[in-house]
């Protein structure tokens, strides 16, 4: 499992990465080796722990997915406030690699760049809420809307999530999972309601 991950962690995090930004920038990645490598990192994980683990509910997995989710709000943010310019690193990102060794640090630090965006999302929600049900999205308008929805469920995880890493140890099966967890994101919902 360690080898594993010193060897596909740039791969899958930098592929992930560019698959949030848009479909060209994942054009540099063999994505079918990232499937192949969640594939045998998958099966090591469960191989470690065995059947009974549910990793997907474990602190680690869950903050995998808080950083995804930072990813799809910052990117919302680049195109709501930044005129659709995207910094070379999204938040959940430029977190990642702390996460894997200091949990508790990278969730503190997430705490700390998190203001601009929790007002954004305040004020782009209001907006968002103006548009007519039905009408069709630009591009722009679906990422915002994608960031809204991903803000509303990083809340529910970092009530979760609070507290949880003071005794976590940041060992070979916690990265995997942390990093399963970055590249899984936010699952998709389901049909919205027009109020939601």
């Amino acid at each position: 499992l360690h080898l594993c991950l010193v060897c596909i962690t740039p791969l899958l995090t930098g592929s992930i990465h560019a698959l949030r930004k848009g479909w060209d920038e994942v054009k540099k990645y063999d994505l079918q080796e990232t499937l192949k490598s969640v594939t045998v990192l998958g099966s090591l994980l469960h191989k470690l722990r065995g059947k009974e683990d549910r990793y997907m509910e474990n602190a680690a997995f869950k903050l995998g997915q808080l950083l995804a989710a930072a990813d799809v709000v910052h990117l919302g943010y680049c195109e709501g406030v930044r005129g659709g310019q995207v910094p070379p690193s999204l938040l959940g990102n430029q977190i990642f690699n702390t996460a894997l060794n200091n949990p508790e640090k990278a969730f503190g630090m997430l705490a700390l760049r998190w203001a601009p965006y929790a007002a954004w999302v305040k004020e782009a929600g209001h907006n968002m809420a103006k548009k007519t049900p039905g009408e069709k999205l630009s591009q722009k308008e679906w990422n915002i809307r994608k960031a809204l929805r991903n803000a509303r469920e990083a809340g529910k995880l970092t009530a979760e999530l609070t507290g949880c890493f003071k005794e976590c140890k940041a060992d070979d099966a916690f990265r995997a999972e942390l990093l399963l967890g970055y590249m899984a994101g936010i699952p998709a919902a389901e049909k919205e309601s027009d109020e939601e």
